[in-house]
Order: structure tokens, then sequence, then C-alpha cells
């Protein structure tokens, strides 16, 4: 039996705290929250199903999730060759690449890294090359060529970036990684083939933590290993089946995709099992064959699923979303400086938004879904050009009765925490008439949507509404 004299810190100040060690097992810290699905991104049929399409915001095979300075969140389609961005409540921003082997185009490409000038990195394994891009797609530059020599590549697949702009390549066919600055000149190397502590097999992932410490997926040596940025070991554990993947989260957690179990594993910093998600299947929370995974500053995670064609997004329920740090000022690297996604929820949680609406008998129509986290109510105002009753042209002299700019419907949806509803509208009277007279009616959809941490977001549309399709009486 010892006695100890500690410090302890309240509010008030600091207190001292007497301890009784009598070799009893202290309570453990809790556990943190667990994760749950919130939201999908992608192209769906009727039954929810992520359906393979070149659309914008839709995928055929999604490779990798990588989040931007500006929490923009970056994807990289494995099958066609390009990088769509999005906000991060899943609003299509801008897209570019081709499938080839000139300067932006792409061949095979599977993992992604945005740098913290918002440089955005892409392994072009099939080119054998990295290849560098400003954060609206421009082309910066390229490097690297097929072989095993330094500087070359044999299959770049695992990609990230550092706090200082350094890249890191896993080098699959090399089994290596190779450290470059922003402008692609090597800086070192390390690895080799092998199952010994500081060897690799076919690295697939890679991610750099805050303190500058480097996660490698050793896929098919079943673990994830822990180095120093110049290579020296650190740690390891294993992995059930086939790591293709790691991202180091805001909290320290480490997320690791399992492409044959079809899993995503939350460890801490030293291999603690602290959560599994998904499971093999095309449910919402479930997947098949994760191959990507990113975190952003607020916590969320960023699944893509290589054959499910979508991304799935997760983080923990009623947790408030504290803003996000400024963007970290470049030192020299070129990129363009990123646009902003607004603070707050951005997009706000508005998800897989129709440009036709279909409307029921009754005037009621869905115009999107929203998710909570990270809405946890939207509004949504609708105002559409309708033409003047021909009483209220009489009344005011007989004037010609001109279209006027009017509300056309309201609605208001609230989304419990950690589910997704749709966002349901009303249309008004006038409006209905309209529809039912001219067959179609456009409208500007504005949706306020407001978040957990109380922020607000505004998200517009041009719809087009239109009667529902009737059945066929048999």
């Amino acid at each position: 039996m010892d006695f100890t004299l500690r410090k302890r810190r309240h509010r008030a100040g600091w207190a001292l705290a007497l301890s009784l060690t009598v070799g009893l097992l202290l309570p453990a810290a809790p556990a943190p929250a667990a994760y749950q699905f919130v939201a999908k991104w992608g192209k769906f049929d009727g039954g929810g199903n992520a359906v393979a399409s070149n659309d914008d915001g839709a995928f055929r095979e999604a490779g990798d999730a990588a989040v931007g300075p500006d929490s923009a969140v970056y994807v990289v389609d494995h099958e066609i060759g390009r990088v769509q961005r999005f906000t991060p409540g899943g609003g299509f921003l801008g897209k570019w690449g081709a499938l080839g082997n000139l300067p932006g185009q792409m061949s095979i490409p599977l993992h992604l890294a945005v740098g913290p000038d918002g440089s955005v990195y892409v392994s072009d394994q099939g080119n054998s090359r990295v290849q560098q891009f400003d954060s609206a797609g421009g082309f910066v530059r390229q490097w690297g060529t097929m072989g095993p020599g330094p500087g070359q590549f044999i299959n770049p697949q695992a990609l990230d970036t550092d706090r200082a702009g350094s890249v890191y390549v896993g080098d699959n066919g090399g089994d290596r990684v190779q450290v470059f600055s922003p402008t692609g000149m090597l800086l070192r190397q390390w690895g080799g083939p092998g199952a010994a502590d500081g060897q690799l097999s076919d690295p697939m992932g890679i991610d750099v933590d805050t303190d500058g410490l480097v996660y490698v997926a050793d896929t098919l040596n079943n673990r994830i290993q822990v180095f120093t940025p110049t290579g020296g070991f650190v740690r390891k554990w294993a992995i059930p089946s086939n790591p293709w993947d790691v991202e180091v989260g805001a909290d320290g957690s480490v997320w690791v995709a399992e492409w044959n179990a079809h899993t995503v594993r939350r460890f801490d910093r030293t291999g603690t099992l602290l959560q599994t998600l998904g499971g093999l299947g095309t449910a919402d929370g479930q997947f098949t064959n994760p191959g990507g995974v990113g975190t952003d500053c607020r916590g969320r995670l960023y699944v893509a699923e290589y054959f499910g064609k979508r991304v799935s997004v997760f983080a923990e329920p009623g947790t408030p979303l504290p803003p996000c740090p400024p963007p970290a000022s470049p030192g020299a690297p070129p990129g363009a400086a990123a646009q902003a996604v607004p603070a707050g929820p951005p997009d706000a949680g508005i998800l897989n938004c129709a440009t036709t609406v279909r409307v029921a008998r009754k005037g009621t129509a869905k115009l999107c879904d929203a998710a909570n986290p990270p809405t946890a109510s939207t509004l949504q105002s609708l105002t559409g050009v309708l033409p003047r009753a021909k009483a209220v042209a009489a009344k005011r002299k007989r004037r010609k009765a001109r279209p006027r700019t009017r509300t056309v419907g309201t609605g208001q949806t609230t989304v419990p925490v950690g589910e997704t509803r749709p966002v349901a509208v009303k249309l008004t009277g006038p409006a209905k008439r309209a529809l039912k007279k001219k067959g179609k009616l456009k409208a500007a959809a504005t949706i306020e949507a407001r978040g957990n941490d109380g922020q607000t977001a505004t998200v517009k549309r041009t719809l087009t509404f239109k009667p529902a399709k009737q059945r066929k009486k048999r």
C-alpha cells in the first residue's frame, strides 16, 4: 500500500488530491462515442442502391477520399480517371481528369492527398507517376517514371502529405516509401521487401499525423507500421485482413479500411481496437470493398467504396461540430489557394437533390434528403413565376395580366440525430393550378439548414416540378 500526492486542476483553480493505491485496478477511461452512418453520396436507384455512372456527383469506382484545408472533399474515381470536388455535405463543386497518359489525364488512379496549400496530388499508378493539381483541377506538374530507381515507381498507390507539404508515396511494387518535396524532388526513402520490422509488402495506404509520425498500411503483411518522418521504425500492430488505407483523425483515432473484410476499423494510436464499422452489403453503414478513408477537422469520416460506387459518411451522433481552424499558410509550394467552403454545416447535409421533382395529387413533393449530423433541421422557401389571376387583372383597369414571382410552396423538416429524412414541400393553391394547366412549373428553392452547433447555411437549387406519373389501371 502506498500513498501518492498529485495535483488536479479544477475550474476554480488548483487543488490537492490524495489518492490511495492498494493494488486495485482503477476504472478505465470512458470509451469514445461510437461513430454512426449519417449520409451517402453517389447516384442511386429507386431502392437506394448505388448505380455506376459518369454523372456529376456519381461514381463508377470510388477509390479514395481526402479533405482539403478548405474542408472540401476530393474523391478519385479509379475506373474513369477523374477527381471530383464536393462540399462536406456532398454538394458537387467540380471535376477534372480523363483516361490517358497526357498531363492532367490518368490511368487507374487509386489514392489522392491534399497539401496544406490546397494542392491535390494523385497517384497515377498506370502511368507510374504522381500528378499535382491546384484545388480547381489545374495541372501543375508531374514526376516519376517506371522503374526501381530513386524517384521512380512501380505502381505508386499510397499517398499523403505532411504539415510542411512534403509528399509521401507508398510504392506498391517497390515495397518502399519515398518522400518528395512539394515540387517533386526526392528527399529520402525507406523500406524494402520483407516481413521484418521496417520492411514492407505491397503498401497500399499511408498517412502522416500532426506529430509527423508516418502510418503505413502494410497490406500483404496484414499490419500497420508506424515510422518517424525519416523512416525509423516505431511500432506495429496486426490487421485481420488486407489493410487497404489508413487515416489518422483529428482526435488521434486511426482508421483502417480492410478491402477483403469489407470493414473500417478504428484504433487508437497504439493499435487498441475501438470500433468496427461495416460488413459486406449495400445497406446504409455497410461496405463493398472500402478502398479509401478520409477525415475532416470536425471528426467526420468519409469512406470511398470501390465496388460500392459511393461515398459513405460517418460521425459521432449528437456531437457539436466545432469550427475548423483556418488553413495553414503555405511556405513556398505552388498551387492555387483553395476557394473556401462556408463554415457551419456546409451545404448543410442537403443530399441527393433532383432537378425534376414529381408532385403528388395533393400538391406534396420531396425535394432532397437532409442528414443529421450535420443538420438538426431544414427550412425551405420556394418561389416561381406564376400568371396573375384574370379577376385581379380586371380589377386593375383591365391591364394585361403580367407574370409575377410568388411563393409556390413552403415546408419544414426536422431531422433527428443520426437519421436522414426527405425535405418535403407542399405547393400553394395557385402553384398547383398552374402546374395542372401547364404540365410543369419552374421554381427556385432556397433551403436553409441549421446545424447542431447553431450555425446556418443556405443551399439554392433550381427545380422543375411535374405531376407525378399516374399508374395505369388494369
